[in-house]
């Protein structure tokens, strides 16, 4: 790593917030990106666009984990409506209530 790079890192780690402290996680640790000397690095986009990888990263992670899509939903709901009305209709109706 020249001298460059690794004072760029370093910056971008300090700015980031280091990836050993006790309050990050893979949501917070930087997502650092080879420089070359040329470079001009604006670190607001340099910022912005790691908050982007980021959220894009959750996003793709609670969609895997949690998503589901509006048809999967409704045949699930009507899955269970249709269920339970089967339930219901080979219950025994002693007459009592309650």
């Amino acid at each position: 790593m020249t001298g460059l790079n690794s004072f760029l890192i370093a910056t971008l780690r300090a700015h980031f917030g280091s990836n050993d402290g006790p309050l990050t996680n893979a949501f917070t640790r930087p997502m650092i990106v080879e420089f070359w000397m040329g470079d001009v690095i604006k670190l607001r986009e340099a910022r912005k666009q790691a908050k982007r990888l980021r959220d894009q990263k959750r996003a793709a992670e609670n969609r895997f984990a949690h998503g589901r899509s509006k048809s999967e939903r409704e045949l699930q709901a009507a899955r269970d409506t249709k269920a339970r009305s089967d339930l219901d209709q080979h219950r025994a109706d002693t007459g009592d209530e309650g």
